[in-house]
């Protein structure tokens, strides 16, 4: 189990589709700042796409993680034959055994059945790769769905990325969540937020790791208890402030005290 930042921890610094610094933080500049912050590993996911890169440009990557000391998982967002195998491709060049998938975009949706029939018709690409592919419970599937469907696949290249709060959508709790999902997670994301009365209903406000009302600590020990270990990646839900300075300062001091909180629970 190594601690490790992802690349939604830097959501404000690489950039948005609605809104981009002066300068995106890309790949390269990701990977030295996580290795600054002191992380084991980084997840190079969808908002800092690496489909565009060349061969050359994967291989630089790969020298650079490894000059830091720095192990590499891949995550993208879209799953559909052409997306698994380019992604497969960039794990292979990036030494990654971990691909872990948001399966829908927001407009196309694939229903459970037929994710179903599109990870069994791909199971022997995982296989020769030596790849687990690891479905992130986001906003689409409830946790019992996911569940469900790895279950039935039953296979060892089939696997869970956990995160605590997404499945809030589906009013799965953090705890819920985390047991649905358990045996069957292989890589895994950590965040914290804060609950407030708003009006007649509530604001969830992400924070830092060390603050907001998750109990961090048991979750972590929850994680250490599963055969293989996953590692653990640092996301943030923070809001842009009112200028890019304050914005990539405050985003930078999070993920810092994240990773300083997070190293010693492991």
């Amino acid at each position: 189990m190594k601690a490790g930042i992802g690349s939604y921890a830097f959501r404000w610094a690489i950039g948005t589709p609605d809104w981009r610094p002066k300068t995106p933080m890309d790949a390269f500049s990701f990977i030295e700042t996580s290795a600054d912050l002191d992380a084991d590993t980084v997840q190079i996911c969808d908002n800092l796409s690496l489909d565009s890169c060349t061969k050359d440009e994967l291989n630089k990557l790969q020298k650079l993680a490894a000059d830091r000391n720095i192990e590499i998982e891949i995550g993208f967002a879209g799953l559909n034959p052409a997306s698994l195998k380019s992604n497969l491709n960039i794990c292979k060049l990036l030494h990654s055994q971990i691909l872990r998938v948001v399966v829908n975009r927001e407009s196309k949706a694939l229903s459970l059945g037929d994710l179903k029939v599109l990870l069994e018709a791909n199971v022997p690409l995982l296989e020769a790769d030596g790849v687990t592919l690891c479905i992130e419970n986001h906003f689409t599937y409830t946790p019992l769905e996911l569940r469900k469907i790895v279950d039935e696949l039953n296979h060892p290249n089939i696997a869970i990325c956990y995160d605590p709060l997404n499945s809030i959508s589906h009013f799965s709790g953090v705890w819920e969540t985390l047991n649905a999902l358990k045996a069957k997670i292989r890589t895994a994301h950590i965040k914290n937020a804060g609950i407030e009365r708003l009006g007649t209903g509530f604001r969830i406000n992400g924070t830092s790791l060390e603050e907001g009302n998750l109990d961090i600590p048991s979750i972590v020990d929850s994680l250490k208890s599963l055969s293989p270990q996953p590692n653990i990646y640092i996301e943030t839900w923070m809001d842009r402030l009112e200028d890019e300075p304050s914005t990539l300062e405050r985003e930078l001091e999070w993920n810092c005290a994240s990773i300083n909180y997070l190293k010693p629970l492991l």
